[in-house]
């Protein structure tokens, strides 16, 4: 039986639904749920079922979520026919499109469809910026909105003309018949892992078996390798020539099982199964399976190598760093010595400095190279989430736990790299974890009582300062100094200025588009311009920049202008790093940027932004800085800034 949950936005959806699963033909028996949930409804849901159908922002949250899901996909033509209903409607000449990207599927394709109308879009996966996007739509001439449910539901509360855009029945058939597809494909995954559990678990080395009164009838080759004696003359001799300690009475005779048994065995420890063989009336014999430990680690080396198939792997080399600039230099080489080291490494960045690049870099080069790189970031999960992520759980450690439990990724990454991003945030019951596995190099599991070794070498990585943190009681300093044997500091990108022109012009050859690039190179001006900006966001707003402008421009060159209108209107992530406090950038004018500016010019620029923008207000600066209103006091102060609190 596949039992199937269909989540659908609005009502008239609910007939289609039912003629499609009436339509779906399957081996399998079908049973069906159809639910009409309006915004952030799913997060009530008690769901049990094997799959989910839904679209939007449901869609989304169901995959946060990790539930098995299936997208409701909506075409380009659900498009064309809502745009079509909303002119009908209302008469507009300009709409605007809102929603998500996976919803709002084929616009770019369709918007010149209509001489006489504008369509534009607003795309985002964050449900809590619709309204912002709704306001700045009508705030640039929308006329009425398109978009989900979520959008039309705060249309509709602001009093704005809107159309629902409703998904086709062949999108719903499709969608009903990938999710039945679906269900058998894990199935058969889930069926040919049980399958493979099982041979691991009862296939050994050496198998032997024996007459009731333990004279050997048959030896394979792996059990004569294992005891040094050539089949001939094993079979016929007693099994205590090989295995003195076996009792045979407690298997033949009672019917004993011994299993996972230690024993030493002429100067090696071998694990000891033994079964009997069922005969009519008696037990006739039995079955000796075993093999070395040595045999079981590196058997063991094995599955976390295969563990490490699924998705841990490092991807980047020293080789994908792109550079110029000799401090960067300087820091690949150092980077470099330490991947021939086992310590601890601790990399200090800004965001968006490549921080994982080098940790993955570092791995592939070291002799951990053939093993997992697991990655993780310490901030993106509740800190009970991570604890089980991190040291895994056994069955019914939690409300939730999985069936048979769960390896944890210290587990997975053992002989291997475990890299924990943002290492600085987290929480001090994690942090005491992490310094005994650290010490101890042993994990253990959530609800568990028994100790696992693990050898993992720990990359970590902050955008703090963590001596500050230290000094603040944020952080733990014996974990500090565990971490930070070996230490490496990444420079921001508008420290590697020789690095700019490079990556631009790597990421604008590699950048994907829905449609042709027409983007190649920058005028001389751009590029001055591109170069003289400070890039708070570091590689990751140059690579974003690159695509924005690939999409926009549409020649060859991009002039400065054009770089110019881009820049003003960005907003970059500012790196934590150089006591900038995680603080978002005030939008700066570019023009007045020079490239001999120091950060600290910078700086009081940025204040003297907020400032302005806040009518004087200390506080509310303080906030559009994100900066405590003390910090915001001292820094005006350094700066000699006045200005009257309004």
């Amino acid at each position: 039986m596949i039992h199937i949950v269909f989540i659908v936005p609005y009502y008239d959806m609910h007939r289609d639904v039912e003629e499609a699963f009436q339509l779906i033909s399957s081996e399998e028996e079908i049973v069906h749920e159809t639910i009409v949930v309006k915004p952030k409804e799913e997060m009530q849901l008690q769901l049990d079922c094997d799959v989910v159908i839904s679209r939007g922002f449901t869609s989304l949250y169901m995959r946060s979520k990790d539930i098995l899901n299936v997208e409701l996909k909506t075409t380009g033509y659900d498009i064309l026919m809502a745009v079509k209903r909303c002119r009908e409607t209302y008469r507009c000449r300009k709409m605007a499109l809102i929603g998500t990207a996976n919803m709002i599927y084929g616009i770019q394709n369709i918007r010149d469809i209509f001489e006489e109308a504008e369509v534009i879009h607003y795309l985002t996966d964050d449900r809590r910026l619709l309204q912002s996007n709704i306001e700045r739509a009508c705030e640039e001439g929308a006329e009425a909105i398109i978009g989900g449910r979520a959008s039309c539901d705060i249309a509709q509360s602001l009093g704005i003309p809107y159309t629902l855009i409703r998904t086709g029945r062949e999108a719903i058939c499709e969608a009903v018949e990938e999710a039945v597809r679906f269900v058998a494909a894990t199935r058969k995954e889930r069926e040919k892992r049980d399958r493979l559990k099982k041979i691991m678990d009862y296939s050994f080395e050496g198998i032997i078996s024996t007459e009731k009164n333990g004279v050997i009838t048959s030896i394979n080759k792996g059990a004569c390798s294992m005891f040094h004696i050539k089949e001939e003359s094993a079979v016929g001799s007693h099994i205590a020539a090989l295995i003195p300690e076996i009792d045979i009475d407690r298997v033949v005779i009672y019917g004993e099982n011994m299993l996972n048994e230690l024993k030493r065995v002429r100067s090696r420890t071998i694990t000891l199964n033994c079964v009997p063989i069922s005969g009519e009336n008696e037990n006739s014999g039995m079955v000796v399976t075993c093999q070395d430990v040595t045999d079981l680690q590196e058997l063991e080396a094995k599955i976390r190598k295969k563990i490490s198939g699924n998705g841990f792997v490092a991807k980047y080399r020293f080789e994908n760093i792109i550079y110029r600039d000799k401090g960067m230099e300087e820091v690949i080489r150092i980077a470099q010595k330490f991947s021939r080291d086992q310590s601890n490494v601790l990399i200090y960045g800004e965001t968006g400095t490549g921080k994982e690049l080098f940790a993955q870099s570092i791995h592939n080069v070291s002799s951990r190279k053939n093993y997992a790189f697991v990655a993780i970031n310490c901030a993106a999960l509740p800190e009970q989430l991570l604890e089980s992520e991190l040291f895994g759980y056994v069955e019914g450690a939690f409300t939730g736990a999985a069936k048979g439990g769960k390896m944890g990724l210290f587990e997975v990454a053992h002989n291997g790299t475990i890299f924990l991003d943002e290492i600085g945030d987290l929480s001090a019951k994690l942090q005491g974890r992490l310094l005994r596995v650290l010490q101890e190099k042993e994990i253990m599991r959530l609800g568990h009582d028994k100790v696992i070794p693990v050898n993992v070498r720990v990359i970590a990585a902050t955008n703090k300062n963590l001596r500050k943190e230290v000094e603040e009681g944020k952080f733990r300093s014996d974990l500090l100094y565990r971490l930070d044997v070996l230490q490496l500091k990444l420079p921001p990108l508008r420290e590697r200025k020789e690095d700019i022109i490079p990556l631009l012009k790597y990421y604008i050859e590699r950048a994907e588009l829905d449609s042709v690039r027409t983007l190649k190179r920058f005028s001389q001006d751009a590029e001055k311009l591109l170069i003289s900006y400070p890039w708070y966001g570091n590689v990751r707003e140059l690579r974003n920049f690159v695509h924005r402008i690939c999409v926009l421009c549409e020649t060859e060159t991009a002039e400065e202008e054009s770089v110019r209108k881009l820049l003003e209107f960005a907003e970059p992530e500012k790196g934590t790093g150089n006591g900038m406090n995680g603080r978002k950038m005030v939008a700066l004018d570019v023009r007045k940027l020079d490239m001999e500016w120091s950060k600290a010019e910078i700086e009081r620029m940025e204040i003297q932004e907020a400032l302005e923008k806040a009518g004087g207000n200390r506080g509310e600066a303080a906030r559009i800085l994100r900066m405590d209103r003390s910090t915001l006091w001292r820094k005006m102060k350094r700066y000699q800034i006045e200005i009257k609190e309004s």
